[in-house]
């Protein structure tokens, strides 16, 4: 029989241990509340967690309302504004976990179709009403690679080999763009700083209004 305590009650636990590093200064960024709750929270769990997370938004909520201590209040009220936090990165979380659902179906897809190139157009397309952000298109091809080499009895080598190339192509993109876009940022920083000439032209300052250079 296990001594694990009920998944309620890890959960709790791990908002309130949130809360407490908070509290005393220990969580730096956002990211790191997501990157506890990635490891904390189980896949197929996310409901149960949602409700803890309610329940202590209510209680915490209601210390800040009733208290009549100044010191109670104002550490209800910063509580309050951890659990905003926790709030908006389990909301990322969710969001991350359907896109790596979405990415895993169109895998699926890709090892089963002859015609790969044809589902991976159709799968990236960015005209689609949730197209992949920058970090899907890495786990893509971070998926996409380790799919190609994994040596799957349902691939062919050709398939494989197909694979392989969609993925190092994906790569290859993504490092020309983390090479462009710095220089891309810069470029439009300068040009919402004053007018650029270009063939006769001229840029304002707001950007997308252009006309005649006189």
């Amino acid at each position: 029989m296990s001594d694990a305590p009920p998944l309620r009650d890890r959960y709790l636990a791990l908002i309130d241990q949130i809360l407490q590093m908070t509290l005393k200064g220990q969580i730096r960024s956002k990211e790191q509340v997501y990157q506890m709750l990635y490891e904390g929270v189980g896949a197929g769990t996310g409901e149960i967690f949602e409700r803890c997370l309610g329940d202590r938004l209510i209680e915490i909520q209601q210390q800040a309302d009733t208290s009549a201590d100044d010191l109670k209040q104002a550490k209800a009220t910063r509580n309050l504004r951890a659990l905003q936090t926790v709030r908006g990165e389990w909301e990322r979380w969710q969001s991350q976990n359907q896109a790596m659902a979405v990415l895993d179906t169109a895998l699926q897809q890709l090892v089963h179709s002859d015609n790969r190139l044809s589902v991976f157009l159709r799968i990236t397309d960015p005209n689609l009403p949730k197209p992949l952000s920058l970090a899907q298109w890495q786990q893509f091809a971070k998926a996409m690679r380790a799919l190609g080499e994994s040596g799957d009895a349902d691939l062919t080598g050709d398939a494989q080999q197909e694979i392989q190339q969609i993925s190092q192509g994906i790569q290859r993109s993504l490092e020309a763009w983390s090479r462009l876009e710095n220089h891309l940022v810069s470029w439009l920083y300068e040009q919402s700083r004053g007018q650029l000439g270009f063939g006769g032209c001229r840029v304002s300052k707001v950007l997308g209004q252009s006309g005649p250079n006189r």
